[in-house]
């Protein structure tokens, strides 16, 4: 499928992590739990349909201490598993070359040593040559074999949702 976007624009496009976000909330009792990733790096083709983000483990954090502790390295054995990584494999709809569109990202997701195909609704939008990507996607921990992350005081559910609003510039972007 051809994609049109601004000719000014060489591809691929990295993410520019001081303007990028990358969230995840878990269910949790006695109340959601809220987490971010501070570190990760990516990139979008948009012409070649192609990408990629990978988020390193160490990089996970809920504000929670022992919680963290748990998260990173009983439930997602950072020792063994430093990175989590999405693969795009095709673009599904076609990113407009101004404005605002929508379009769906099919690829797979690696958690510790299991796979699985996603499909993730984006919504995309351009700013100059900035192309801004943001969506969300609920994820099931048995589907990538992670161990219940509870802890004592805080009882976790059996999913989470990752949300996203990351922004990817060209090569030689100042930003």
């Amino acid at each position: 499928m051809l994609l049109a976007f601004p000719l000014a624009v060489a591809a691929p496009l990295s993410f520019d992590l001081e303007s990028s976000a990358l969230r995840f909330t878990v269910e949790a009792s006695p109340t959601a739990v809220k987490g971010r990733a501070t570190r990760f790096s990516g990139e979008f083709d948009p012409v070649a349909e192609r990408g990629s983000l990978v988020v390193e483990v160490a990089g996970l954090t809920t504000g929670l201490g022992p919680r963290d502790q748990r998260m990173l390295h009983t439930a997602l054995e950072l020792a063994r598993f430093p990175t989590l990584a999405f693969t795009l494999s095709r673009v599904d709809g076609v990113v407009p070359d101004a404005g605002e569109g929508s379009v769906t990202l099919v690829g797979r997701l690696q958690i510790r040593d299991m796979d699985q195909e996603l499909r993730i609704p984006v919504t995309t939008s351009w700013e100059g040559s900035r192309l801004r990507l943001r969506g969300a996607v609920d994820l099931k921990w048995a589907d990538f074999g992670v161990p219940d992350p509870s802890v004592r005081v805080s009882a976790v559910g059996p999913g989470m949702v990752v949300d996203f609003d990351v922004v990817a510039v060209p090569e030689a972007d100042p930003g």
